[in-house]
């Protein structure tokens, strides 16, 4: 699977219902106070995200990420 902004974003929006998250919440501008989740809430996704993906992204580009576009772009540098 390409990891792509799209791909990434369609694959978060497939995990946030078991955090009790809305999944069209979740857009490039939404914060993680936006969604009601904690950053142990985006270690799962981000798991779940490097086990789909087959990617690993480094704690370092993890740290002061602020929006789900953040994250995803992270996810995608690393692709």
């Amino acid at each position: 699977m390409a990891v792509t902004q799209e791909s990434v974003l369609d694959k978060i929006k497939e995990i946030v219902p078991k955090f009790g998250v809305d999944p069209s919440a979740v857009t490039l501008e939404a914060t993680l106070e936006d969604l009601d989740m904690d950053s142990l809430d985006v270690v799962e996704i981000m798991q779940a995200i490097e086990d789909d993906f087959g990617v690993r992204v480094p704690d370092e580009d993890l740290e002061g990420l602020t929006t789900m576009g953040d994250t995803i772009a992270a996810v995608v540098k690393n692709g």
